[in-house]
């Protein structure tokens, strides 16, 4: 029982993990800041889509809203490529990145 423990708290240490968090109002044309948590990550690519909701999609979950944007969303921006500064400590560090306001769609 207790390698299996050491081995599952390894694993969890060393696995990547990200969550990124947006401002509360995004606006069309000006640039917004998104907060990036990450660990064991050294690179991010991010993308604005537009997604294919009307007003009776509110009730749908998050995994359903991330499902339809995969499967019908539009694409609205190019693509960033943010590179991380690698700590080496498998701990959480956090982080901004600016969201070009053109690529939010109105």
């Amino acid at each position: 029982a207790g390698a299996t423990s050491a081995f599952n708290t390894l694993q969890s240490i060393l696995a990547p993990s990200i969550s990124v968090n947006f401002e509360g109002v995004v606006a069309p044309s000006k640039p917004t800041l998104a907060g990036l948590t990450f660990a064991n990550v050294d690179a991010v690519r991010t993308i604005v889509y537009k997604g294919p909701f009307g007003p009776e999609d509110h009730r749908m979950s998050m995994a359903e809203r991330v499902q339809a944007i995969l499967n019908k969303g539009t694409a609205v921006g190019t693509s960033q490529l943010l590179t991380l500064p690698d700590a080496g400590d498998y701990r959480n560090h956090n982080t901004e990145f600016a969201v070009d306001g053109q690529a939010v769609p109105g």
